[in-house]
This record gives structure tokens, sequence and C-alpha cells, in this order.
């Protein structure tokens, strides 16, 4: 199936000049983030749009799925169900520092 006419197409280029230091630092970051490529990336930094690294996309993602185990063990043992509540609080802890550290 072919991809809908945008009502907005992106037409105009803007010419950026870059030495061989920064745009291997522009990689870098690019490489980083999850962004689609160069142009999505500096779309996003220039208009102020959010930028997720992977690192913290998929960190938050293992935390996550850290608390859900941590709730399971919650429920099914319950001499240890306070030692549980307490990592899973910290696991929340974690989850929005790396958050807040995204929305930066």
């Amino acid at each position: 199936m072919a991809r809908p006419k945008s009502t907005d197409p992106r037409n105009v280029s803007i010419l950026v000049r870059f030495t061989a230091s920064e745009r291997a630092e522009l990689g870098a970051a690019v490489e980083a983030s999850r962004c689609r490529g160069i142009s999505d990336y500096l779309r996003r930094r220039s208009l102020g749009r959010r930028i997720v690294s992977r690192e913290n996309a998929n960190a938050i993602a293992e935390l996550r799925r850290v608390g859900g185990l941590l709730k399971h063990a919650i429920t099914t043992d319950a001499t240890h169900a306070p030692d549980f509540r307490a990592l899973l609080a910290s696991v929340n802890t974690a989850i929005g520092k790396l958050a807040q550290v995204a929305d930066e």
C-alpha cells in the first residue's frame, strides 16, 4: 500500500556546513537517539521537540518489566512482600529519573 501524499510536504531545504569532527559528533548523537536520520534529528532539535535516547528507552522498558515481576512476587509471596514493595518503589524512582532526563 502506497504512503498517502502529505498536505504539507517538506520541500524546503537548508544548507548547513559542519566540520568533520562536528559531523562525527552529530552522527553519534543521531545513532544514540530514536530519530530516523540526521534530518529528523536536526528538525526535532531545532523545533524544541523531544528526543529520547535508545539507551533510556531500553532501560525504562527493562525497569518496567522488572516492576511487573515484582508486582507478581508481591501477590504470590506474602512473607517477602514488604521487601518487594521497597524494591518496587526503587524501580519506580529510577524510571522517574530516566523519564525526567529524557524530557530535558
